[in-house]
């Protein structure tokens, strides 16, 4: 099989999810959805992927996309939480209070600690669970 030696510009565009986890000095790194097409075409679902890459910036303000990984299945990016979790990084306080605006914490917190929480307004106090 050949190689192009310059095969030209790749084509991409975001399409969802955009976040930057982390900045320096002319240089990020992005979680995004992305789509390898143009921004104009039309694509399916599956040919969505998330992406998590480096990139920096010029004095102009272009974007140059470097080194990164799109990951393979939309499985990979909830794995790579829980390993990221597991092995101590985050700030609690803030995953709890991310984790307590989802529509499946109530379910999961009984699930987790084999307690019903019974309440009229649908509210409850964790720390009544956790003791």
């Amino acid at each position: 099989m050949a190689f192009k030696k310059n095969p030209g510009e790749f084509k991409y565009s975001f399409r969802g999810i955009n976040r930057v986890v982390e900045e320096r000095g002319n240089q990020f790194i992005r979680f995004a959805q992305i789509a390898w097409k143009g921004e104009d075409e039309e694509c399916e679902p599956n040919e969505i992927k998330y992406d998590l890459r480096k990139y920096t910036t010029d004095s102009d303000g272009n974007e140059r996309m470097l080194k990164g990984v799109s990951f393979l299945s939309e499985e990979g990016p909830h794995e790579l939480t829980h390993i990221l979790v597991e092995e101590g990084f985050g700030n609690t306080e803030k995953i709890i209070d991310t984790l307590k605006t989802r529509d499946d914490f109530k379910s999961a917190v009984e699930s987790s600690y084999g307690v019903h929480v019974d309440s009229d307004d649908g509210t409850f106090d964790l720390r009544d669970i956790i003791k």
